[in-house]
């Protein structure tokens, strides 16, 4: 894998690049945002990984973010673990987020997200029982349709694309109201709510959208977890459950 890197000091630049090349990744420093904006034109980057200095994290992911391709993660790396740093990681886009002590971590999840990220740009995903195929927008869970509008759609497969990580609300609402459109958290809130009774998501252990406070929502669902019938049926599976149901 080949990952550009940016650090605003030469402690987080020594070990984010020891741990990357035990791993056997290729590890490319960048003395400065110009120098990593060059190497994201030359291409063939996976991911990049900075430690910007606090003033520096808005404007560093607002670039990043405006001059990088969809399927490059940024993963940011802080000195320390700090919530509200953090907050602002997941709203600038970043994928994900850890203080440098636990930078051992990181081929591991920057090999997960680009596994999520090339996942993403397929049209079928398949995941605990679930089906979703963005070609047609359809939800299948184990073989029934569940029935979604095209919002509900478009947010199930932000979460499903992403499961295990936090999307940021920011996300939600660009993908599935779009970039220019401000909406509200309630909003949001109510269509999440929404979505995870049609799923059924929740109802039985293993599997839940989870909130996280002022930042976005995370997917959590186990491979071979069981999930409660979802309320969005089709018409026709529900006559067929109740034809199976009645005494002969």
């Amino acid at each position: 894998m080949n990952i550009a890197c940016l650090t605003s000091t030469q402690t987080a630049a020594t070990a984010i690049g020891a741990h990357l090349a035990l791993a056997g990744m290729d590890v490319r420093h960048c003395d400065d945002l110009n120098a990593l904006l060059h190497a994201v034109r030359q291409g063939f980057l996976h991911a990049v990984v900075v430690e910007p200095a606090e003033e520096q994290i808005d404007d560093w992911l607002a670039i990043l973010c405006e001059r990088l391709p969809r399927e490059v993660p940024v993963v940011v790396v802080s000195m320390q673990m700090d919530a509200r740093t953090a907050a602002r990681a997941f709203a600038g886009g970043a994928c994900d987020y850890l203080p440098l002590a636990q930078v051992a971590d990181l081929p591991l999840r920057l090999t997960a997200h680009c596994a999520a990220r090339r996942l993403r740009q397929s049209n079928v995903l398949e995941l605990g029982g679930f089906v979703l195929r963005r070609d047609t927008m359809s939800v299948r869970r184990d073989g029934v349709d569940v029935l979604l509008t095209p919002r509900e759609f478009a947010l199930a497969w932000a979460l499903f694309s992403s499961a295990g990580n936090v999307v940021s609300l920011s996300r939600i609402a660009a993908q599935v109201w779009g970039r220019d459109i401000d909406i509200s958290k309630r909003t949001i809130e109510q269509h999440m709510y929404k979505l995870r009774t049609k799923l059924g998501i929740g109802n039985r252990p293993g599997s839940r959208i989870q909130a996280v406070y002022g930042v976005g929502y995370r997917l959590e669902i186990d491979e071979h977890c069981g999930v409660a019938a979802p309320a969005g049926l089709t018409a026709r599976r529900r006559a067929d459950a109740s034809a199976y149901s009645r005494p002969a």
